[in-house]
């Protein structure tokens, strides 16, 4: 490998780096509207969010289920 393209690697590397950095800054800016202070805050909430929704499709789920079960004949 030559400095030529050692150097073109070199400017790929650094191209890539800023456009994650841009990236990583709109994503902090999105967050920052949301009211999130850091990355780790948003997947907590993520997190949560999630348990909380899993929680409810299962609920959702038998409801829906005890529902078939009680009225299905009125479905047909």
């Amino acid at each position: 490998m030559d400095l030529i393209q050692a150097k073109k690697k070199v400017e790929a590397k650094d191209k890539e780096r800023n456009k994650l950095l841009g990236q990583k800054e709109m994503l902090m800016d999105g967050l920052k509207e949301l009211g999130f202070k850091t990355i780790d805050e948003a997947k907590k909430t993520s997190k949560s969010l999630k348990k909380t929704v899993d929680k409810m499709n299962t609920h959702y789920d038998k409801g829906v289920s005890k529902f078939k079960t009680q009225f299905g004949h009125l479905l047909k």
